[in-house]
């Protein structure tokens, strides 16, 4: 019996609420998969799964090494102040 239209709706807005974190989206997308749409989690899956999440961790790991690092604006001159005489 294929899955209800409501239930294909549930489960794609909880892919997009949730991808926001890359890690997370596609543990959900593979449980939602198996949940509601009964495909199979094969060791396939779950190596394919890994790759993505270890290439997203690579990726980001070196965005953050090599992103430049902003230094605050240096303080203006103090202006000389005039003895008074």
């Amino acid at each position: 019996m294929p899955p209800s239209r409501t239930a294909l709706i549930v489960a794609f807005a909880t892919i997009y609420l949730v991808w926001g974190s890359t890690y997370l989206g596609i543990r959900v997308a593979v449980c939602l998969g198996w949940l509601i749409l009964r495909e199979p989690v094969t060791s396939r899956t779950l190596v394919a799964s890994a790759v993505i999440v270890t290439a997203v961790a690579l990726i980001t790991v070196q965005k953050t090494r090599t992103a430049p690092v902003l230094s605050a604006p240096a303080a203006p001159a103090p202006t000389p102040q005039r003895e008074a005489a």
